[in-house]
């Protein structure tokens, strides 16, 4: 699953790369289709092996991302300052929530996922402001926006690895 995460960070680079490169509707596709898979293939892993479902209730669980991010989305669209980072608003929250969920039970992840949301919560706040300040600073913010979401992002694939590395061998069923 680790392998799976890492190529999906490089796919969420080519992506992104594609997509400030040509701006075109397939390339925009190539930017966030990746993302979404991250995301979905990160929640079936907790859902997995930190939560303990099996996998055809993990992959059920995953799925639940999506209405979910449908209906927190709304609300933050809501906010009209937020612009296209809304879209993006419930991801952190949902880390939050993983976190407050697990602080008991796995009290270093729970702290892991808590500095990923904020690292990700900096990272929209980067991308959110890019445009309103885009007169006083012409270089922008959008480039914060894209190197704090890779820290972000390989952040979160290390506390899944360190997790991973501490949990106990699970035992063989023969």
């Amino acid at each position: 699953m680790l392998r799976l995460l890492c190529g999906g960070l490089a796919l969420i680079g080519i992506g992104s790369g594609l997509f400030h490169t040509v701006a075109q509707s397939w390339a925009a596709l190539a930017d966030v289709g990746p993302i979404v898979l991250f995301i979905l293939t990160y929640l079936f892993a907790i859902n997995r092996d930190v939560v303990g479902l099996r996998p055809l209730a993990a992959l059920g669980a995953t799925a639940l991302f999506l209405p979910y991010a449908a209906a927190v989305g709304a609300g933050f669209a809501q906010i009209p300052a937020l612009g296209s980072s809304a879209a993006y608003g419930p991801v952190p929250v949902l880390i939050l929530l993983y976190a407050a969920a697990l602080r008991h039970r796995a009290p270093a992840l729970a702290r892991g996922f808590a500095i990923g949301a904020w690292l990700l919560i900096l990272s929209l706040t980067a991308r959110t402001l890019d445009m309103p300040l885009c007169r006083a600073l012409p270089v922008g913010t959008h480039f914060l926006w894209h190197l704090l979401n890779a820290a972000m992002l390989g952040w979160m694939i290390e506390v899944y690895r360190r997790f991973c590395m501490a949990a106990p061998a699970p035992r063989n069923a023969a």
